[in-house]
């Protein structure tokens, strides 16, 4: 009763479909007038391309076989910023970088590269894969590679280097038990730069990695935060149910592979914000679209997006960071997997509440 007056509270013109899912299946979703972000055409366009190289070097890190390959994911920022109780910044085309930063580990010897997108269309020699082009440089840390991934065109290269700043070998795994031990400001401050950092990987497979077993990140300089995410498997059960949901809704002509990429965002912001695991997620209420249990609440009871976005609320103060967390749950909910083009959507909801 107590979840259901929230949500009236919260949420009046989706009471109906939050209480009466079944009766309503049929109904078209009409989503809240909300305010749409209207990126700049030079900000879409600069993203756009962004996460096109995203996915040229998410290629070449697929044919480097046995390659253990991490990206970083921010800037480090202070931590006094932003409030946690305040909106979450927007990423810009102004203060997005278009270059990437990798922490390669390629045998025994870890190495930091700094990957610059370039036009290839005169270099003669390039590599078609992360593990060659890197090898390069072992015995050449000064010099330059050139990387062209198989799925690139030669305008849409990369070039190569050893980084001359290194940063990234020296942040922390962050695991559940380091997470639960950081202040709660800290914790609301990192999930606001995770959204962030995700934004310009939205779509790209790196995002198929989200998940907080992934995620390494620390103090730098500075009292500065900054976080890089790995290429494991992540949580078994999670990609398991994931993908099987994915496939599931393929057959029928649904992509969900942005939809899974939002939801697994709002499951490291929820470990983040209540500082506890995910134990596992539930698709066996096809009403109710893909469920979390959080690990010791609620007798391990399956919730839906609006009672994890309650508890966020609760927890760290901090409305828009839970209306976040309910929107990146509610994208697997039945009615939601109908909408494919979200963009604007997520933009006015996560990017910039």
């Amino acid at each position: 009763m107590n979840t259901k007056i929230t949500y009236l509270e919260r949420y009046p013109e989706n009471f109906m479909d939050f209480t009466h899912s079944a009766s309503l299946k049929e109904s078209a979703r009409h989503l809240p007038g909300r305010s749409t972000l209207e990126l700049a055409e030079q900000s879409e366009k600069f993203i756009k391309r962004t996460r096109e190289n995203a996915r040229h070097l998410h290629e070449a890190y697929l044919a480097s076989r046995g390659l253990r390959c991490q990206v970083s994911l921010t800037v480090p920022f202070a931590l006094n910023e932003p409030s946690p109780i305040g909106s979450l910044i927007a990423a810009s085309a102004s203060d997005l970088e278009d270059d990437f930063q990798f922490l390669i580990t390629n045998g025994t010897r870890t190495r930091e590269f700094h990957v610059i997108p370039v036009d290839l269309v005169r270099v003669r020699r390039t590599y078609a894969d992360i593990r060659e082009a890197t090898l390069a440089l072992r015995d050449n840390p000064d010099e330059t590679t050139y990387l062209l991934p198989s799925t690139a065109l030669p305008k849409e290269g990369f070039s190569i280097q050893v980084l001359k700043k290194k940063w990234l070998a020296d942040l922390d795994d962050r695991g559940h038990l380091t997470l639960s031990a950081q202040e709660l400001r800290t914790r609301v401050t990192i999930a606001c730069s995770l959204v962030q950092g995700c934004h310009r990987f939205f779509g790209t497979p790196w995002l198929d990695h989200l998940d907080l077993s992934n995620l390494r990140g620390g103090k730098a300089k500075g009292a500065t935060w900054a976080a890089m995410l790995g290429t494991g498997s992540g949580d078994t059960g999670t990609t398991r149910i994931l993908k099987s949901f994915s496939t599931e809704k393929r057959r029928i002509g649904r992509d969900l592979t942005r939809h899974c990429q939002v939801f697994r965002l709002g499951l490291v912001l929820t470990e983040l914000a209540l500082g506890k695991p995910i134990k596992y997620i539930d698709d066996s209420d096809a009403n109710k679209g893909v469920r979390v249990v959080v690990a010791g609440v609620d007798d391990n009871e399956a919730m839906v997006a609006i009672e994890v976005a309650e508890m966020v609320d609760q927890t760290t103060n901090n409305q828009i960071l839970g209306d976040v967390v309910q929107y990146c749950f509610s994208i697997l909910q039945p009615k939601r997997i109908e909408i494919e083009d979200f963009g604007a959507e997520y933009n006015a909801k996560v990017l910039m509440p």
